[in-house]
């Protein structure tokens, strides 16, 4: 974790909507990242996805963080996932440059969002995911199932947030 903290000191960490500037090169690098996963979007239709949280009350919100080079290190996003509509909130798009990796951004990354869904008041967050589920277990998240999304098969998990009365 020293690492983690010693990189994330290095980064400035913001919001898509705070920093609009960076909706292009963000789909870029998701949509490599699709294709990498083998659920490939369109390039466009990813934009268009990314502009409504800076446009409109769509629900998500994907944190960035920025190196002081002048490049997008990581990002993860939050919120409603397109392809289970009232799902409730997912992690999606968890991605670190692959020269960062290993340094515990991911996690810091994943930490950020889930004191974030904490404070909306979320019982519970959900992430699919192909191939990372002992990274998402080392997190505290549990599998829940196994699903086909994207036409690939992948492990369903949740992480309980909590009593959120108290």
């Amino acid at each position: 974790m020293a690492n983690s903290c010693r990189l994330a000191e290095q980064l400035l960490f913001t919001t898509l909507a705070q920093s609009p500037g960076w909706l292009e090169p963000l789909a870029y690098i998701l949509s490599q990242q699709r294709v990498l996963e083998g659920h490939p979007l369109p390039l466009p239709t990813l934009i268009n996805r990314l502009q409504a949280e800076i446009v409109g009350p769509s629900g998500a919100s994907t944190t960035l963080a920025l190196h002081p080079e002048g490049y997008i290190a990581g990002c993860v996003s939050l919120g409603p996932l397109h392809e289970r509509p009232g799902a409730g909130l997912w992690l999606s798009n968890l991605w670190v440059a692959p020269a960062l990796r290993r340094q515990g951004l991911g996690r810091h990354l994943c930490q950020r969002q889930v004191q974030a869904a904490k404070r909306q008041g979320a019982a519970c967050l959900q992430l699919y995911t192909q191939d990372q589920s002992a990274f998402y277990a080392a997190l505290g998240w549990q599998p829940a199932r196994q699903a086909i999304i994207g036409g690939r098969p992948c492990t369903v998990m949740s992480l309980p947030l909590g009593d959120q009365s108290a």
